[in-house]
This record gives C-alpha cells, sequence and structure tokens, in this order.
C-alpha cells in the first residue's frame, strides 16, 4: 500500500469540485433515474472523482442518494455499482490502463452491468431495453464530463456535448413532478436545447433534441412522447439558427406543438404553454456572454491550437514513460559470492551441500544491510559466520556491492521524478498556451510550388521507417522528413508521430526553431523510456519573401539546384533525442527565386557515395517533381538493391517574383 498514495497523487483526476461539487452531483443526480431502477449521472460522478478521498466521498453521497430518492432494492444495486467503480479505479490507479481515456468509462458501465444484469435475467424486454439505456448514458456521461476540467485539452465541441449531458441530468431530477401539468423538467431541458440548437449543426440539434426527450422519458412516464416533441423542435429551429432569435423560438413552439398533436395530445395548449415559458426564458438570456454552453474560459480554436501541439508531446511521453522497476537485493550476494567464492576450497560445500543455510543466511542478513547500508558480521547467523573461511573478505565484497546498489535505486528515483516533472511541465504549458493566440501571417504568397513525396520500405519489411509530409503553416510551405531509427514498424510509428508533432506545432503558429527544440527535449526523454532516436529534416519557404529555411536535426544531405548548379547542405546537429538543445539548431537561409528545385532525401537512397544523385539532379530537365522522385527511387535500388528504407522529397519553385511586393 505504500505506493498507492504517490500513485493516486501523479494520476486522480482533480476535478474542480472535487470535495463538494463532485459529492453534491453524485448525491442529487441520484434522483435523475430512468424507470426509477438506473442513476448513470450518479455514477458518471464516483468515476469522475477517480480514487482517494474525492472517490470515496463521491461513493458515500451516492449511497445517500440511493436511500433519498431510490427504492431499497434499486438503491442497493447502485449503491454496490459505485463501490465496484472506485475500487476498479483504486485497483489500477498505479497502471498505464488508469491513464487512458476509455478506462473509466468502461469500468463504470462493466461496474453497473454486474450489478444490474443478475436482477435482469428473469425480465422482460423492457426491462433489459431500459437497462441498456442506462447503460450508454453512463458510458457517455463517464466519458465527457472529464473534459470540463480546467486542464482538460478537449476540442470545444467536445466540451459543449460534455456541458449538455451535465446539465441534461440536472433539468431530469424534477422529471417526476408536474404542477397542474405543468412540467419543470421539460421547461428547463426545452431552454437548455434552445442554448445548444442556437450554437451547433443541425444534426447536432436533432440528436440533441431526440436525446433530451427520451431521457424525460424514461425518467417519467415510459411513453416515447417527449421524445418526438422535442425532437422536431430543436430540428426546427435549428434551420434558423442562423438568423434571428425569435423566429427561431417561434419555430421551436410551433414544431412542438405539432408534433405534440401527431400524437393525439387533447391538450396541445398545456404544451404550448411549456415551449413558450422556455423560448421565454431562452429570449431573456444574454446572446452570447453567458451562453451555459460555453466553458469559462474556452478559446477559439486557432488560439487552442499551440496548447493542443503541447498536449499532443505530453501525451506521447506518457506512452514512453521508462520501466524503472525496482532491483531485487539478492543480485548484491550473487556479485559478491562471484567475486569471493569463486576458487574458494568450500564453495561445494557451502553452495551445494549446505545450500539451505547459505539461502537463509544472506536472506535474514538482506533487512540489516539495506537499513544500515553497511554489511557487519553480526547481521549474519553464527553457524554461517563460522563456517566461512573467508568472511571478512565477503563483508568487503558486499560493502561494495551494498554501495553500487544504492547509488542505482537512488539514480533511478531522481530519473523517474526528473521524467514526471518535465511531462507535467510540457501539460502545464499546454494550459497556459490554451489562453493566447498565435500570430497569424497576412502575408501575399509571390511564388508557386510543387511538391512531390515517395516512399519505400526496406527489402523484406511492410512498413517504411521514414516518413515524410508536406504541409502550409502560417505562410510557409514546410517539407518535413524523418528517418526513425533502424526499420520496421517502430521505426515507422516513431518517425510518424514525430512528423506529426511538428505537424501540429508549426501549424499552431509556433516558429520551427521553438518547435524544434521542445521536440528534441521530448525526444531525449521518450529515449529514456526505450524508444528510438529520429532525424528531422525540415524546409520551410517563405513564398512572400523568397527564402528557403532548412532546418537539420542529424538527416542526411538535401540538394538545391538554382541556374544549373547543385549545392549540398549538410546537417550541423545530431539526430533528435540524442542531445541537449540548449543551443540553436543553426539554420541555412537560401534564397530562391522561379526554377529553383529542392531534393530531401533519407540516408537509404544515396547511399555512401551521392555524387551520381547530384549529377542527375545538375542534368535533370524535365518539370515534374513526381518524376524526379521516382528517377531518385529507381536508381537507388538499383544501387543499393533496397537495403534501408528510402523517402524522397521533391520541391519545385514556379511563378514569377514581383518587384513591387510589400
Amino acid at each position: 500500500m505504500k505506493h498507492l498514495l504517490p500513485a493516486v497523487q501523479r494520476t486522480a483526476l482533480r476535478i474542480p469540485w472535487a470535495a463538494v461539487g463532485g459529492c453534491a452531483a453524485a448525491l442529487l443526480l441520484t434522483a435523475a433515474a430512468p424507470g426509477g431502477q438506473y442513476a448513470p449521472w450518479a455514477l458518471a460522478a464516483v468515476a469522475a472523482a477517480g480514487v482517494g478521498w474525492p472517490g470515496l466521498l463521491a461513493v458515500v453521497c451516492a449511497g445517500l442518494g440511493a436511500l433519498l430518492f431510490m427504492d431499497f432494492q434499486p438503491g442497493l444495486r447502485h449503491t454496490a455499482a459505485a463501490l465496484l467503480i472506485f475500487c476498479a479505479n483504486t485497483a489500477l490507479c498505479n497502471t498505464r490502463l488508469y491513464r487512458r481515456p476509455r478506462f473509466r468509462p468502461m469500468a463504470a458501465v462493466c461496474a453497473a452491468g454486474l450489478t444490474q444484469l443478475p436482477y435482469l435475467i428473469q425480465r422482460g424486454g423492457r426491462q433489459w431495453a431500459l437497462c441498456m439505456a442506462a447503460l450508454a448514458l453512463l458510458y457517455g456521461a463517464a466519458a465527457l464530463l472529464p473534459d470540463l476540467l480546467p486542464e482538460s485539452a478537449a476540442e470545444q465541441a467536445d466540451k459543449r456535448r460534455a456541458w449538455f449531458l451535465l446539465l441534461l441530468g440536472v433539468c431530469a431530477v424534477p422529471a417526476g413532478w408536474t404542477v397542474m401539468g405543468f412540467s419543470p423538467a421539460a421547461v428547463l431541458t426545452a431552454v437548455l436545447l434552445l442554448y445548444f440548437v442556437g450554437r451547433g449543426p443541425a444534426p447536432d440539434a436533432a440528436a440533441a433534441g431526440a436525446l433530451a426527450g427520451l431521457t424525460l422519458d424514461l425518467c417519467g412516464t415510459g411513453e416515447l412522447y417527449l421524445a418526438v416533441v422535442l425532437c422536431a423542435a430543436a430540428s426546427a429551429a435549428a434551420g434558423l439558427r442562423g438568423g434571428q432569435r425569435l423566429p427561431a423560438a417561434a419555430a421551436f413552439c410551433a414544431a412542438g406543438v405539432l408534433a405534440a398533436l401527431l400524437l393525439g395530445e387533447v391538450r396541445p395548449l398545456a404544451v404550448l404553454c411549456q415551449l413558450l415559458t422556455a423560448a421565454g426564458v431562452w429570449l431573456l438570456l444574454p446572446e452570447k456572454e453567458g451562453m451555459l454552453l460555453t466553458a469559462a474560459g474556452e478559446v477559439s480554436p486557432e488560439a487552442a491550437a499551440p496548447a493542443a501541439a503541447f498536449r499532443a508531446v505530453y501525451d506521447s511521453l506518457e506512452d514512453h514513460a521508462p520501466l524503472l522497476r525496482p532491483e531485487n537485493p539478492a543480485v548484491l550476494f550473487d556479485r559478491a559470492a562471484e567475486q569471493v567464492c569463486r576458487d574458494c576450497p568450500l564453495r561445494s560445500d557451502c553452495w551445494q551441500t549446505h545450500y539451505t543455510d547459505t539461502y537463509n543466511a544472506f536472506n535474514d542478513a538482506c533487512p540489516a544491510l539495506l537499513r544500515r547500508g553497511q554489511a557487519l558480521a553480526e547481521d549474519f547467523p553464527p553457524y554461517f559466520a563460522d563456517r566461512c573461511v573467508r568472511f571478512p573478505k565477503l563483508l568487503g565484497a558486499l560493502d561494495g556491492q551494498l554501495h553500487d546498489f544504492l547509488q542505482r535505486r537512488l539514480h533511478h528515483g531522481r530519473l523517474d521524478a526528473a521524467y514526471r516533472l518535465a511531462r507535467e511541465q510540457y501539460r502545464q504549458v499546454a494550459e497556459v498556451l490554451s489562453r493566447t493566440a498565435p500570430a497569424e501571417r497576412l502575408r501575399r504568397a509571390h511564388l508557386t510550388c510543387r511538391t512531390a513525396a515517395l516512399l519505400r520500405p526496406k527489402t523484406g519489411e511492410k512498413h517504411c521507417g521514414d516518413q515524410c509530409a508536406v504541409f502550409d503553416a502560417g505562410g510557409l510551405t514546410c517539407l518535413v522528413l524523418s528517418d526513425g531509427m533502424g526499420s520496421g514498424e517502430s521505426a515507422h510509428c516513431e518517425a510518424a508521430m514525430t512528423i506529426r508533432l511538428l505537424r501540429q506545432f508549426l501549424q499552431a503558429g509556433i516558429e520551427p526553431l521553438p518547435a524544434l527544440k521542445t521536440l528534441n527535449t521530448a525526444a531525449m526523454l521518450r529515449c529514456q523510456g526505450g524508444a528510438g532516436f529520429t532525424t528531422i529534416d525540415l524546409a520551410c519557404l517563405d513564398r512572400a519573401e523568397g527564402v528557403l529555411t532548412l532546418y537539420k536535426y542529424g538527416a542526411a544531405p538535401s540538394y538545391i539546384k538554382r541556374q544549373g548548379t547543385v549545392a549540398r547542405y549538410r546537417a550541423q546537429a545530431l539526430p533528435a533525442g540524442l542531445e541537449s538543445a540548449d543551443g540553436d539548431v543553426p539554420p541555412q537561409r537560401v534564397a530562391v527565386s522561379p526554377g529553383t528545385w529542392l531534393v530531401q532525401v533519407s540516408d537509404g537512397v544515396a547511399g555512401e557515395d551521392d555524387e551520381w544523385l547530384q549529377d542527375l539532379l545538375a542534368g535533370w530537365d524535365g518539370t515534374s517533381p513526381r518524376a524526379l522522385a521516382e528517377e531518385l527511387l529507381r536508381q537507388s535500388v538499383q544501387r543499393t538493391g533496397g537495403a534501408d528504407d528510402c523517402a524522397v522529397l521533391v520541391l519545385a519553385i514556379d511563378g514569377k517574383a514581383d518587384p513591387h511586393r510589400v
């Protein structure tokens, strides 16, 4: 149990309302119970609370809610499900599985299913359908609620869905109450739908209306009435979401009443009054500020792009966490005995005839050695100390091995702490950048270009360990090539992830040098966890200024052809992950004009001698970048026999420079 507290502190989900709000949600949302049998929102709150005191208090409050709002048997099953969810989170909180986004929703569904399904064996199809609907709501709520956390890097659409589902549970609490035929739950849900319709596309609005109405029906009468009414109302209002609010409210009310009439409603005036009340409340609320479905501090997708890039690096490090398993102290005695007992005349007697006595002596002495940090004679029983003819020498060897063992343990602890600190810094940077917008390049491009990219895996391999991509980022045309260490699937995954992260950084508005330094640091951390290093070959063409900039981390040479002359540009830094990024990678800037060609290749293309490649490029008189890339790969296979992965990127610059550009 000693490892549990640090694990909880590292992995427990810290929600803003962990102590009070989470408990209140687990307590009050128990009243939102479809069929009076299930309370999916309360169980989702227990799953979101995680482990430790927040999770335990959420379980207690879920039990109190079951006592207040549910019958004895359904309440007992609900409490058992909450307890199982907490136990599953606590038992696996120190594993990688716990950190996966789908773990807690699946654990919540499995726990609820284990407690509910045995009860349903003798029940009819209606109860089975009700249970499946409740489990679906539980999975959705448990999966979306974490998106509301301040440190979450979820997309804006995901946060809107999370707010809608959470507030739908709040609206469903009074679903069984009516005042003179007037349903407060229906009014609140209609207001929520109008907010959702005004902020989302029509298909989402129709689905939200059906889900909201079905939830109220399951929590109330059990008849599919409000599902049809609210779906029709939301669909009608969604068609006018881009216009004025008053016509949208009118369409919402008219479509809802019409649907009620088609269902045989004998009192349409009551339905109309409820919809008019909801529309009036919505019209009185501010149009933009204070929107319920907009999270506090939410930023535009453009502003969230740098944060998402750093969050992607943070997530990539999690999969490569170093496995620092504790070293077995028995290695002390094995290595010391190897030094001392190798040529001892009593070796056979100690390690064969009396092997059990020797093993027990070492086993009994181990706790004292580790506690004191030094081997003393009194740590060993007399029967062993008296028989050993090299006992002083054995004590000296144990002291040396013990010193090395403790140093390794200290080093592993510091390495683990440094790794987790670095990951936490990436998370904090992502959180800070989520509130800043990147600067955009709003310059007119005066050059055009054409590109081609080709890959060929090593002979006998299915996956190419080299990867490349071409994309636009902030006014720059970027060509990036990465060569993973070795070949096969592992090299392919490492190179692909490097390109994906670099692309995300550049398209978020981050300059190439800071982005490369960040990726280099992340690669160093992944290398400590057993991953391989990668090369990075980045070329950025500023079409407005006519400048091509090369950034090379251990990459193979690049070749630029201008006015019939081929220049060779080599890397000036080691591959990403092999050295510190304290200094900037020296960028190589080249002024370009129409007719300039750039060729980037991995080291498997040219082989040991690249004279043939330079001659081919110098004599190339074609106009197709793809044709040049295919010719390079064809001649590379003839010369190297496909002994390594190959990647080729070709850039041809067209257009005319404008002397009057600004």
